[in-house]
């Protein structure tokens, strides 16, 4: 897919210039150490046309160096070709044909100098050589030109991009249908393929035969966000893997051609190499598509690795990779891997075990077994020793039938440093696994960890290796501080968030349960209010109108006994021939019961039914034009200056009391106690200097009358 012009042109002011065109670039001119981008279909021309001042007036040479950086789309690649070339290959040496001496143009990919580096000297005119031509398999490309004397004109190359599509065909036949080097990988496996790369792989199959395509995976080590497609020779989209898998299945199309696409998705591993084959005509499919429920990645302490009654009776052909890689960890100390095979034998047909030190298939191999073995080359156990950190990559093929068998063993060690209750101590000094004692198989090398005490020994475990699989033990305590210390701060996070989230929770509901609260204290419904009401009116039906109280006038007798008391000698000396009046009780002002008689107890009693009249309405009904009253003998009695209002207001009700004697009850004392009734009105007047004296014992012992406490006197 080409590139986004719009793309480049903002990286344009940034790292170089970009030209639609190149039609002559000079590298050791203006446009030394520059990058220039080109877009999907841009080419252009590169040369070193210049006269070059690498020669010193000395005589002596320095090395020069003029470069240039080409970059294209993600899924683009930069392809070169030669025009012209004129640089020496021996320069003044000893002749060499194999490769450049002093003097070579170096073109590479940035990420990729070693792997991808490749050095052109020599002389070659187009036409009359083969075409010397260099495609990259990334976006980006490098030209370097080392020189150590004057060409004048060294070299005319053209470049340009295109699609980072590679197709692959075949001609197969059926006595020469495959071969060993029908590969796909990624760019440069096992380097790291680029985060942003696009690639498409295209295989076509040319026969007269009716021709299908078989791929199998070799290597898969990819992101988990890269991915690969897989598309029949119809277009129609076979299959999709990315990361997540250990190794695909095998994939077969159903006509001559497959297309395969990868994308990394800005993500970056390893990479991939599978190998294709082709199938003719109808042969069994089955046969391309081997057993692949075997193998996978090892990353413990140590183990065997078992393959005992695989098939029931039919032969099946399998195909088998592990990739052994301990873990380097610091809990652990383990500095080496020891690895090896104690039983392959009794195969169906051809069967190939290969051992490489390394985890990709690329890396050298250090035992290859092959199946008929050789008289002059039986199995020997070797055992083979590399660093922890490098791993080893076994690869399986055979054809399995009942009775074959297969058996390897390894383990992670060190010399030093081992640990009671987790290592082992072998006779030969090195520290493995607890766990690997009495297991069955030899991971000491000098079998010490199999010893006869294993029979003792209650962690006796030999039955693993009469296993008929896979056997990758575990341990069953954590074995990990990471992972633990990971756990346990994520479990400890974990609750104070909960215990946070409740109280948040209590407090939120404590706040909505008070503000609730608040508005039903505020809150006065409709039947609150009419129950009010109703209290209100009940409370004002069930009050007693009462009339008010008021304080009722002296009885007759408490003033008779006051008159008594003050009166002349000749009142006094009357009085026992004068008959008592007959009175019921005699309530003094000071509201306690003075004296009762027995005459009483017939006396009936009548109580006012109203309060005693107005001093205006008493006032109204006596005539003061009857003889012997007048209302200047009625005059109100001097109060003290020191008496309060209710004083005032109980002197006023005597002086009233004191006006109906006056002039109602004048005649009927005369009648009673023979007294005339001048001396009579003269003895009212004349009282009241003593009344005035009197007073304030009188109104000292008042109380308050009500209208049934008032008494009439007979």
């Amino acid at each position: 897919m080409p590139c986004s012009l719009s793309l480049v042109l903002l990286l344009l002011p940034i790292c170089g210039a970009f030209v639609k065109n190149y039609r002559y670039l000079d590298i050791c001119g203006n446009h030394n150490a520059k990058k220039f981008y080109i877009d999907y279909g841009t080419s252009g021309v590169l040369l070193a046309d210049f006269e070059n001042r690498a020669v010193d007036s000395g005589g002596g040479s320095t090395e020069g160096k003029c470069t240039v950086d080409f970059i294209t789309c993600p899924s683009c690649v930069i392809e070169i070709k030669f025009k012209y070339l004129n640089i020496s290959r021996t320069c003044n040496k000893s002749p060499m044909f194999s490769e450049c001496n002093c003097d070579y143009l170096l073109i590479y990919e940035t990420s990729y100098k070693d792997a991808s580096g490749e050095q052109f000297c020599g002389k070659f005119l187009k036409g009359n050589a083969s075409e010397l031509e260099y495609t990259s398999k990334t976006r980006f490309a490098t030209v370097d030109y080392i020189f150590t004397q004057e060409y004048g004109r060294a070299f005319s190359l053209e470049f340009s991009a295109k699609r980072n599509r590679v197709v692959l065909e075949g001609y197969p036949k059926w006595d020469h249908m495959n071969n060993l080097n029908q590969n796909i990988m990624s760019p440069y496996f096992p380097h790291r393929y680029p985060s942003d790369l696009n690639t498409e792989h295209v295989i076509e199959c040319h026969s007269r035969e009716p021709c299908r395509i078989s791929i199998i995976f070799t290597d898969f080590l990819i992101a988990e966000s890269s991915i690969l497609e897989f598309f029949d020779f119809n277009g129609q989209r076979m299959y999709v893997i990315s990361g997540n898998i250990f190794r695909p299945l095998p994939v077969v199309t159903s006509g001559p051609s497959l297309t395969m696409r990868f994308y990394a998705n800005g993500a970056t591993n390893m990479g991939f190499k599978a190998t294709y084959s082709f199938i003719l005509s109808n042969l069994d499919a089955s046969a391309f598509k081997p057993n692949l429920g075997c193998g996978g990645e090892i990353n413990n302490l140590g183990g065997g690795i078992t393959m005992m009654n695989m098939v029931p009776d039919k032969a099946q052909f399998f195909d088998c990779i592990w990739i052994i890689k301990p873990p380097v960890h610091f809990l652990y100390r383990k500095t080496h891997l020891y690895v090896k095979v104690t039983n392959f034998s009794d195969f169906a047909g051809m069967a190939e075990l290969v051992l490489r030190q390394g985890l990709t298939s690329s890396e050298p191999a250090v035992e290859v077994l092959r199946y008929p073995l050789s008289r002059f080359n039986p199995l020997e156990e070797k055992e083979h020793v590399v660093p922890i950190n490098q791993g080893f990559y076994i690869n399986l093929r055979g054809l399995f039938k009942p009775q074959s068998r297969v058996a390897l063993v390894y383990a992670a060690f060190n010399y030093k440093e081992c640990f009671s209750g987790l290592d082992f101590l072998c006779h030969n000094m090195r520290c493995i696994s607890t766990l690997l004692n009495c297991d069955g198989f030899d991971h000491c090398g000098d079998n010490s960890d199999e010893s006869a005490d294993c029979t003792d020994d209650p962690r006796d475990h030999r039955e693993f290796s009469k296993i008929p699989n896979f056997l990758f033990p575990k341990a069953e305590t954590y074995g990990d501080l990471t992972t633990a210390t990971i756990i346990f701060f994520t479990c400890t996070f974990g609750l104070i968030g909960v215990i946070f989230a409740m109280a948040l929770v209590l407090y939120r509901v404590n706040i909505r349960a008070r503000h609730q609260r608040q508005i039903q204290d505020h809150m006065e419904t409709i039947n609150a209010i009419l129950e009010e009401g109703a209290i209100e009116m009940e409370e004002e039906i069930s009050r007693s109108d009462d009339p008010p109280d008021y304080e009722p006038p002296p009885e007759y007798s408490d003033v008779i006994q006051y008159i008594r008391k003050v009166t002349s000698g000749n009142l006094y000396k009357q009085k026992s021939r004068v008959r008592p009046l007959k009175t019921c009780s005699m309530i003094g002002v000071d509201g306690m019961v003075a004296s009762t008689s027995r005459s009483c107890q017939t006396t009936p009693v009548k109580t006012p039914q109203s309060p005693p009249p107005d001093y205006e309405q008493i006032h109204a009904t006596v005539d003061v034009n009857q003889p012997g009253t007048s209302s200047n003998n009625i005059e109100p009695p001097n109060f003290p200056e020191n008496v309060s209002n209710e004083e005032t207001s109980f002197l006023a009700k005597l002086k009233d009391l004191r006006r109906r004697i006056s002039t109602c009850e004048i005649a009927t004392i005369s009648r009673r106690h023979s007294i005339a009734e001048e001396k009579l009105r003269g003895y009212f007047s004349d009282s009241e200097l003593p009344l005035k004296f009197n007073l304030k014992k009188i109104v000292s012992n008042r109380r308050n009358y009500s209208s049934d406490d008032i008494l009439t006197v007979n």
